[in-house]
């Protein structure tokens, strides 16, 4: 219980982190599967009107100048559209899962001492690594993500706990 204490965030900490997450665009899966689905449909659309342009040339129907002035158009918006369909393919969703971590850090102690064994051992296994007994004191590491958290951390320890976060669910 002692160990699962010092996981627990702070208040104060809990109602920053929450507010440097509320400031933060959120994106739900489906509307960002939407969004690139929609961004490949563009692609595929620009990729046809180029077919498209280039059977006018080869007919003669258009000048060189037209051709190439068209083309140029064309080749730049479908640029953009395959980047823009990169973004939003690598982009991950780091918001949730951090909103997840933080609000379990915080109520993890609430969850082991009202659950029944099968969520003890769950709380314990999802937090802990590295479980040694010796002359009967047991010593526990905190699982990455998790830090064991000073009484008062600092801004900075907060910072660096957030930004670690954000970099391993990328």
């Amino acid at each position: 219980m002692a160990f699962l204490s010092t996981l627990r965030i702070a208040a104060h900490v809990c109602a920053w982190l929450n507010e440097i997450l509320s400031e933060q665009p959120t994106v739900s899966a489906s509307e960002r599967e939407k969004l690139r689905q929609s961004a490949e449909a563009g692609v595929r659309s620009l990729d046809k009107e180029l077919d498209t342009l280039t059977d006018l040339r080869v007919r003669s129907l258009l000048s060189d100048d037209e051709f190439t002035r068209k083309r140029l158009e064309l080749t730049s918006a479908r640029l953009n559209a395959v980047q823009q369909a990169g973004l939003l393919h690598e982009e991950p969703d780091w918001i949730e899962p951090l909103r997840t971590l933080v609000s379990f850090s915080s109520k993890a102690v609430e969850y082991f001492s009202e659950g029944d064994d099968a969520q003890k051992r769950l709380v314990l296994n999802t937090t802990s690594s590295n479980p040694t007994l010796s002359d009967r004191i047991l010593s526990i590491e905190a699982r990455k993500p998790f830090i064991q958290w000073a009484d008062k951390p600092t801004k900075s320890e907060m910072r660096w706990w957030l930004d670690s976060n954000k970099a391993s669910s990328l």
